[in-house]
């Protein structure tokens, strides 16, 4: 994941040494939140697929308690709320105005072309089609957080903590960037520091993990599967039934298109084939999604 840019003194970046050993599970459980969160994004914004376009979460940050939460509160967005089951708990997303030109193109059947022009504010049939999308993405993010915390979470009654003025309490927050638009374009989400680390710590007590030194010391050798894929075809039976050897089965995959390599099912390389020492091998090349 990259690192986003430090916004004054409001966002910090976290210590995973294990000193913060509370802060360490509840970034994890984020990053876990994040990882779901974009997988069901997929769902309440189909033009992405269209205009061959991706959510990609960056690192997560810690925003000390702050008016704001989600950069200049004056630049044109749209922030849709999430409940939890007690005070404490809340969550949010936040559409900028790249987002929300990508938004109203696609809603209106575009397929990833120029976002509209925007004006200061959003007029009232840009609004209702902006509300529609942001209350299914914060459904897809309290259906995230329910699933990775065990806490329940609701987009039905949900409230800005900041509604009367008041600051935003302590957040952990994650930005998406839209990769593949022709504009920039960002998804932010949050949730509250507080409730996240209470469920992740009662997630750990759970697991039988929390405070055990020796996971550390055997977590180095677990095993782990590699799979590079280089291509794949669907065949009828007929003609798997009719395949001898000398035939050819030719992949969709262009020769020179990069290997994805997944660890444990997850997309987490990319490389491209070689050979070492006389045997195939794959040189990698960065990480999936950079």
């Amino acid at each position: 994941m990259t690192q986003s840019p430090p916004e004054g003194g409001d966002v910090r970046r976290l210590d995973l040494t294990g000193r913060e050993t509370h802060s360490q599970a509840a970034v994890i459980a984020i990053e876990r939140v994040a990882a779901a969160f974009t997988r069901g994004a997929r769902r309440s914004m189909p033009f992405l697929l269209r205009s061959r376009s991706k959510l990609v979460a960056s690192e997560v940050e810690a925003v000390k308690k702050s008016l704001t939460l989600f950069g200049d509160e004056r630049a044109l967005s749209y922030t849709a709320f999430v409940a939890g089951s007690d005070a404490t708990s809340w969550a949010a997303v936040s559409l900028d105005a790249g987002a929300i030109g990508l938004v109203l193109e696609g809603a209106l059947g575009g397929s990833g072309g120029k976002p509209p022009e925007l004006g200061p504010s959003l007029t009232s049939p840009q609004r209702a089609l902006v509300s529609r999308i942001a209350g299914s993405l914060a459904r897809d993010l309290a259906a995230a957080l329910t699933e990775e915390l065990r806490v329940p979470f609701s987009a039905e009654k949900g409230r800005s903590p900041a509604s009367r003025g008041e600051p935003y309490p302590s957040a952990l927050r994650c930005r998406c960037d839209i990769v593949g638009a022709i504009e920039s374009a960002t998804v932010t989400i949050a949730a509250g520091a507080e409730a996240v680390e209470a469920a992740a710590r009662q997630l750990q007590a759970e697991q039988g993990v929390a405070g055990d030194p020796r996971i550390g010391d055997v977590m180095p050798e677990v095993p782990l599967e590699m799979i590079a894929e280089l291509g794949r075809v669907v065949l009828g039976l007929r003609r798997v039934l009719s395949l001898q050897p000398g035939d050819v089965l030719r992949l969709k995959t262009p020769a020179d298109d990069p290997v994805i390599v997944r660890v444990g099912g997850i997309e987490k390389f990319v490389g491209v084939p070689v050979t070492s020492r006389g045997q195939i091998a794959v040189e990698i090349k960065g990480r999936h999604g950079e």
